[in-house]
Parts: structure tokens; C-alpha cells; sequence
């Protein structure tokens, strides 16, 4: 009968300690951010309108503009201006106190009328020289049809770089 008995107590302490020597499992959260920098740059930084007067049409250059990607990944770009001091900026025609303006990224591209709303201008521009991380470009303005003032007007083209 003691064997009996040491039996089942060894049986009892055995199936006790069953669970202390399972498996266990635990995890970490690893959290991976890309890093990176948006950064353009935009040359030359002013443009007098191609000297356009009342009631004309300036228009620069196909390459006279260049904005380039000196950041460290690729971007997409938007473009925008605002009104000058007297002057509306339409995105349609011109009228009186009312001009536009216009880019046209490619020599034989079409012209793309913007105004204070953002607009793309370009998508995807890469990092790499190699790859042609810049892009040349031109600027029109129409004047105004008429004026009530004839003192210089300046307008702040803004472009504005995203992560592609």
C-alpha cells in the first residue's frame, strides 16, 4: 500500500508541475519610419514679367526656369500665387485689375493656368541626377486689360514639394 500511496502522491507533484515547464511566448513592436528630406529649389528667384505692359502677354523662355530636387526622396510638387496689392489673380481671363498666370513644364507641352488654389505641377520627381531630378519650365502672365493704378505689382509664385 505505501507504494500505492508514493505513487500517487510522485503522480500528484508530477501533473503539478506539468505546467511550469510549458512554453511561453512574448513579443516586441518594432515601428520602422523612413526617413527622409523634402527639399527643392527653384531658380532664378524673380521674373519680371517678361516686361509685359497693360492689355499684353509676357511670356519667358521654355528653359528659363529650372526647379530641381535636392532633397533625399522623390516629390511631387504643387504650384500657386496670390493676388498682388491692386491686382486680382483670375485663373480664366484678364479684365480690369484682373491678370493670370501660366506655366508650361515642357517645350512643346500646353500652358496650365493656376491661381491662389494649389496645382500639380509636377509628380514624381526624383532623387537621382541620373535620373533627371530637375525639370525646366516657363512662366506667362496676361496683364491686366486696364488698371486703376499704375504702380509695380508684385504676385509670390509658391511651389510646394510632398513626398511622392
Amino acid at each position: 500500500m505505501r507504494k500505492l500511496i508514493a505513487i500517487l502522491i510522485a503522480t500528484v507533484m508530477a501533473c503539478t508541475f506539468v505546467p511550469l515547464v510549458g512554453a511561453h511566448q512574448d513579443t516586441i513592436v518594432v515601428t520602422l519610419t523612413p526617413s527622409g528630406t523634402v527639399n527643392i529649389d527653384v531658380t532664378p528667384g524673380t521674373w519680371n514679367g517678361a516686361g509685359a505692359t497693360i492689355g499684353s502677354t509676357g511670356t519667358s523662355g521654355a528653359t528659363d526656369f529650372n526647379l530641381s530636387n535636392i532633397g533625399t526622396v522623390p516629390v511631387d510638387v504643387t504650384i500657386e500665387a496670390i493676388d498682388t496689392t491692386a491686382w486680382e489673380l483670375d485663373i480664366a481671363t484678364p479684365a480690369h485689375d484682373q491678370f493670370t498666370l501660366a506655366f508650361n513644364v515642357s517645350v512643346a507641352g500646353t500652358w496650365t493656368h493656376f491661381d491662389e488654389t494649389p496645382v500639380a505641377f509636377i509628380g514624381d520627381l526624383p532623387v537621382s541626377a541620373e535620373a533627371q531630378n530637375w525639370a525646366l519650365f516657363a512662366l506667362e502672365v496676361e496683364m491686366p486689360t486696364s488698371t486703376s493704378t499704375n504702380a509695380a505689382q508684385e504676385t509670390t509664385i509658391t511651389f510646394t514639394g510632398t513626398a511622392a
